[in-house]
């Protein structure tokens, strides 16, 4: 257990905001004790003043109470991490799957701008439409596209095969 002692007189607040909190914190002071039904919403609101009613929740429970407590929260923490665990996990198969997509994506590419590459080969030697198509897989009309840059870029229809 920690003890913080704040001194209110000294306590200058700089801004709204302070003045708030120190007008909830002296409520908090004042307005609970042993007898409290109820707390206030503005007090429940305030995040730190939520923290030290939980921890005037806690303090006046029996030790069996407080075991069934701890209990409680320690399932807590195990069914988190059993999610977050789980999360990760399918977090890592989603990289994985899609790194895997990713080289196939790659090598398709790769295969589809080896052919092109091998048919401007063919047209710098002459062949025909057909012989290219034949010998590198492609449909004529992706032949007669290729050879529509080639014509017009000649040497150059490489970096521009991209437009086929």
């Amino acid at each position: 257990m920690e003890f913080v002692f704040i001194e209110l007189p000294k306590f200058k607040p700089e801004n709204l905001s302070q003045k708030k909190l120190q007008v909830l914190w002296l409520r908090f002071l004042t307005e609970i004790d042993e007898n409290s039904l109820g707390i206030a919403d503005e007090l429940m609101n305030q995040s730190e003043i939520r923290v030290a009613i939980d921890c005037l929740e806690e303090s006046v429970f029996t030790r069996g109470e407080l075991e069934l407590y701890e209990r409680y929260w320690d399932q807590v923490r195990v069914e988190r991490t059993l999610v977050e665990g789980a999360e990760l996990k399918g977090l890592e198969a989603g990289i994985e799957k899609g790194r895997l997509e990713g080289i196939k994506v790659g090598l398709e590419q790769g295969e589809k701008i080896a052919r092109y590459k091998t048919a401007v080969y063919g047209f710098k030697r002459n062949m025909t439409d057909a012989d290219v198509s034949e010998l590198t897989g492609l449909s004529t009309e992706a032949v007669i596209r290729l050879r529509a840059l080639f014509n017009k870029y000649g040497e150059d229809t490489e970096s521009h095969i991209d437009e086929a």
